[in-house]
């Protein structure tokens, strides 16, 4: 699937009970040091909680630029490396490759 600037993607997923701890990435500039051709260059991301009494859902957090609002940098870098995940600030090399985007 290719989504062009201005479009919108809408997934989703179920959390269910007590409140959970979550890492929920949008992830696109620094894509194309990995070889994706066309990222997004500034993506941003509304997170909604669904409610069951009919009345419109909930906006729990609208994300731009990860690094804003007192974001805890050390805990999002923290989580990504526990899951694995590619980090989102410069590093000399990744998987033998340099990844010098700085993904804001």
């Amino acid at each position: 699937m290719n989504i062009e600037a201005e479009e919108t993607l809408i997934s989703g997923f179920v959390i269910l009970g007590e409140t959970k701890r979550l890492l929920i990435r949008a992830i696109c500039p620094m894509l194309a040091d990995l070889g994706v051709p066309s990222p997004l260059p500034d993506p941003t991301m509304t997170i909604y909680r669904t409610r069951y009494d009919g009345q419109p859902n909930d906006v729990v957090a609208i994300i731009d630029d990860w690094r804003v609002n007192g974001a805890d940098v050390a805990a999002v870098n923290g989580a990504i490396a526990s899951v694995g995940g590619f980090p989102l600030e410069p590093i000399a090399g990744l998987q033998g490759k340099p990844l010098p985007t700085d993904d804001t």
